[in-house]
């Protein structure tokens, strides 16, 4: 099992939000997070862009993230 603590967690969140943010200037308004799994990181995410963390993926400006990485569209941050 490999583990990490918050530090590495938080910096590699960091780098993801800053890499997106170079990338995509402008267009993330808001962060969702699919219930359970993917919460957590999208307050994270939500954070590190600094743009709020909505309750429903309302807008098409919203980056929707999952806890899982699957290659069928899902994100992680």
């Amino acid at each position: 099992m490999i583990t990490y603590g918050w530090d590495r967690i938080e910096a590699a969140a960091k780098a993801t939000a800053d890499r997106w943010a170079r990338r995509h200037p402008g267009t993330i308004s808001s962060v969702y997070g699919i219930p359970r799994g993917g919460c957590g990181p999208a307050a994270l995410g939500a954070s590190k862009l600094h743009v709020p963390l909505v309750d429903s993926p309302g807008r098409l400006t919203t980056l929707v993230i999952d806890d899982l990485v699957d290659g069928v569209g899902t994100g992680f941050l």
